[in-house]
Formats: structure tokens, C-alpha cells, sequence
């Protein structure tokens, strides 16, 4: 897989490292069976494997639907070997991100 980032100084990336010195967590956000999250080492987003068979697409349709919650699939990054969510969270405060992430974690449930 390649990828692209856009270029930037340090000085556009530093107010960020000091918001999210580590990823986020939100109380109750256990999903470990439905799905798989890397550390992201310093990313404000998250590449999450989704332990099912359903359509990335899809699942993203009832996540916004069902759970107010979006992510972009993974197909849309050329992952296509199984179900892919990319979660970004970094221009959002940790409260907002708090409850996206207590909102994806119960769709994720529900769904999964």
C-alpha cells in the first residue's frame, strides 16, 4: 500500500502533539471483539479492522444512520482485503472525541 502525506512544517503538527500527546479513550469503549486497532503512533486518526463480513460502505451508512458516528471505509484508502474504518479524531477537543469514540464503540456492537 503507498501513502501520501501532505507536507508541513513542525510548526503546523506542534499545537496537535501537545492536544493528543496519546491516542484518546473513552470510558466503556471495549470493542476488542469487533475489531482491531493498531496504536497510532502520533496520527490523529485511526485505522480500525472490523471483524466482519459486512460492506465497509454499508457499515459506515448505519454508523452515521443508527449511531450519529462517521468514519470513512477503508475502501476509499484502496483497503479491500476485509473491513476497514479510518476514525479521525485531532481537530476535535477530547470530549467531543470522548463521545464519538463511546458512539462507535456501541454501534460497532450493535453492528458487528
Amino acid at each position: 500500500m503507498i501513502c501520501f502525506a501532505m507536507p508541513a512544517s513542525g510548526s503546523f503538527f506542534f499545537p496537535w502533539t501537545r492536544i493528543w500527546p496519546a491516542p484518546p479513550r473513552a470510558k466503556g469503549a471495549h470493542v476488542a471483539d469487533a475489531c482491531t486497532v493498531p496504536r497510532p503512533d502520533g496520527a490523529f486518526y485511526c485505522l480500525a479492522r472490523v471483524h466482519t463480513s459486512l460492506d465497509p460502505l454499508a457499515l459506515v451508512e448505519r454508523l452515521i444512520v443508527d449511531h450519529r458516528v462517521a468514519a470513512v471505509p477503508g475502501t476509499a484508502f484502496g483497503l479491500t482485503d476485509g473491513c476497514y474504518l479510518r476514525v479521525s479524531y485531532g481537530a476535535l477537543g477530547r470530549e467531543t472525541v470522548a463521545e464519538g469514540i463511546a458512539r462507535l464503540a456501541n454501534g460497532l456492537r450493535a453492528l458487528v
